[in-house]
Order: C-alpha cells, then structure tokens, then sequence
C-alpha cells in the first residue's frame, strides 16, 4: 500500500516539475524572442538616426554652398 502511494506521489511530483520546467522554458524563449525583436528596433531606430544626421548634413552642406555663393567667400570648416 504504501508502496503505490509513494509511486503516485512520485509520478504527481514529476508531472507538476515536468509542467513547471515547459512553463519555464515557454518563458525563456518568448524573452529571447523580445529581447531580438527589441534589438532589431534599436537598429531600426540607429539607422533611422543615422539616415537623419546624413540628411541634415547634406542640407547644412547646400545652406553653407548658397552662403559662400552669395557673399563670394569661403567659410571656415569646423568638421
């Protein structure tokens, strides 16, 4: 008697960690999942900024040409 209620017991222990251990696991993979999708925003957004800074630099770099063509002189570089 004894015997098969500490067999049931056993078996009910290792079900619930078994469950315990895919709960765990299912968790783990949807932080990994989000911590990717969280990286491949924050290269979106670099790349948006840098696609940003390259824009306003370009057109910092036409205000400076349309300035040095109306005063006929060169403005000193700084960068």
């Amino acid at each position: 008697m004894a015997s098969k209620e500490s067999e049931r017991l056993v078996s009910w222990f290792d079900d619930v960690l078994r469950s315990v251990a895919d709960r765990l696991h299912k968790i783990d993979v949807e932080k990994k999942k989000s911590e990717m999708e969280l990286d491949k925003t924050k290269l979106e957004r670099d790349e948006a900024n840098f696609e940003l800074k390259k824009y306003k630099n370009s057109i910092n770099q036409e205000r400076l040409k349309t300035r040095q063509a109306k005063t006929g002189r060169i403005a000193p570089c700084f960068g």
